[in-house]
């Protein structure tokens, strides 16, 4: 009797995880190299990040992306998820929920959105009591509107800067939102740290209190702003000005970048610290406190000051995490601002740290992981050109795709294929870092700059010799690299030698 229960329960475990496969979505996306430590993390995360992903819930498309167990979908941790979920198909349902949450805003929440929704379409009780009291993060509306613009260059979906619902969710942002909590630059450090708070009772304390926290930081209670909604706040405007003139809207694109430019002056002048050339991380009612908060810089920006931007890379890699860091959400973060700084192995040892962690089922380690290794280790990048520019810098395209190797010594080569970028399907190996091919598979003609560390006067393309061009970048390297055009099904490889 024991024995046959034993199977019966053997036998239902196994239906169990064969219903579960069952559900679980499908990518092309594949990774190989010649380091088998990279091919498993690569593999768990894409095994892991389509397990998250859902659909035939009353919410529609949707992936988890908040705390396990919740069956919702966060602010923040969606428009970090969104990129990897790119590469892995699930553009769809990263558009739904981005448009869930701009449906979201409202005059009574002072043009907050909902913080998380779950599967059923409905606000998790524990976020939310009413309009008076409910967790908010301010940056969480700026990083949305970045993150669609995001999308947009990644995908080129027209409903980014078309849909009706998308773009009041953009004004609003700007506007009114920017007002009703006090975030313009001429209020922004004078502003009290919870405004537009209404009465407390013993019932709705505690989220009235988080009723727009002035930063993703939830442990430090006295500040009044933090530098990464400052951040943010930059990137959303440059995003905005980006989707304002795709839809021919030239002077207000003008008037946002003007904005953005401002944003961008505050930061330099009023939040970096002399004494240890790094920038605060908050701000409090009696002045700046010095945490060295350099990174959102790097992720959120192409941050170029060549003056500065030795200190913060030493800043940065001198608070890495080294050990099991229970703050796994931050680490997430780090391997894609390590490759931008173009410290590979230290974005390397990050991977394998968050791979490693004891909390790595958290949904945002794994599409983190996928995106850092597509556009960080494989440093391949659509470039986009706004429409005023794309005649003198865009060869009269609107964008471009990037390719440069961020493979460590130990690593001989490695391959991604088949990632989906603008109605294409593309092929990328890199060969160390002196070998790049490339592959159309899918999807129209387009025009790559294959670029290689360091000056040099030509590159060889099929084999034949290409005069180059050189940049210098803000890290104080040179970059050299050559524009080819990639026909439907054609494959091209540029070396630095023959």
């Amino acid at each position: 009797m024991r024995k046959t229960r034993k199977n019966t329960i053997a036998v239902l475990f196994v239906l169990f995880v064969a219903i579960q496969n069952l559900n679980a979505q499908t990518s092309t996306l594949n990774f190989r190299s010649t380091d088998p430590k990279l091919d498993s993390i690569f593999n768990w995360a894409k095994k892991q990040a389509l397990n998250y992903a859902f659909d035939g819930d009353q919410v529609g498309l949707w992936y988890e992306a908040a705390l396990p167990g919740r069956e919702a979908f966060c602010m923040r941790d969606v428009s970090h998820h969104a990129e990897g979920a790119h590469y892995l198909g699930l553009s769809a349902y990263t558009k739904n929920m981005l448009i869930k949450f701009a449906g979201s805003i409202s005059e009574e929440r002072d043009w907050c959105g909902l913080w998380e929704i779950n599967k059923e379409g409905i606000v998790p009780r524990v976020n939310y009591i009413n309009d008076e009291a409910f967790w908010y993060n301010l940056p969480a509306n700026y990083d949305l509107l970045d993150c669609s613009n995001r999308m947009f260059i990644l995908s080129g979906d027209r409903d980014y800067y078309l849909d009706s619902t998308l773009t009041a969710f953009y004004e609003k942002t700007v506007g009114d939102y920017t007002n009703a909590w006090q975030l313009a630059l001429d209020q922004i450090l004078t502003r009290n740290r919870i405004v537009n708070q209404s009465r407390k009772t013993e019932e709705n304390e505690r989220l009235l209190m988080a009723r727009g926290i002035p930063g993703y930081d939830e442990s430090d209670h006295g500040y009044n702003i933090a530098f990464d909604l400052v951040v943010i706040q930059y990137a959303a405007y440059k995003a905005y000005a980006n989707l304002l003139e795709l839809n021919g809207k030239f002077t207000e694109a003008k008037r946002c970048r003007e904005i953005a430019g401002n944003v961008m002056e505050f930061i330099e002048t009023s939040w970096w610290d002399v004494e240890t050339a790094s920038f605060y991380s908050h701000h409090h009612p009696d002045g700046f406190v010095d945490k060295s908060s350099d990174w959102p810089l790097i992720y959120w920006t192409d941050y170029d000051n060549t003056n500065r931007i030795d200190a913060i890379r030493k800043d940065i890699l001198k608070n890495l995490p080294n050990k099991d860091n229970q703050q796994i959400e931050a680490q997430t973060y780090l391997p894609s601002t390590l490759y931008k700084l173009r410290e590979d192995k230290a974005a390397y040892n990050q991977l394998e740290a968050l791979f490693r962690n004891r909390r790595r089922e958290y949904p945002e380690t794994s599409f983190s992981i996928v995106a850092s290794m597509v556009s960080g280790l494989m440093g391949l990048e659509v470039i986009p050109f706004a429409p005023s520019g794309s005649f003198k810098n865009g060869g009269y395209v609107s964008h471009v795709f990037k390719s440069l190797s961020h493979l460590p010594e130990n690593v001989a080569w490695a391959k991604v294929e088949n990632v989906p970028l603008r109605g294409r399907e593309i092929n990328l190996e890199h060969k160390g870092s002196n070998s790049t091919q490339l592959s159309n598979v899918k999807g129209p003609s387009l025009i790559w700059k294959a670029y290689f560390l360091g000056d040099h006067e030509k590159l060889f393309v099929n084999g034949i010799g290409m005069k180059a061009e050189s940049e210098e970048i803000s890290h104080g390297q040179i970059l050299s690299y050559v524009s080819v055009n990639v026909g439907a099904g054609q494959t091209v490889k540029v070396e630095v030698g023959k």
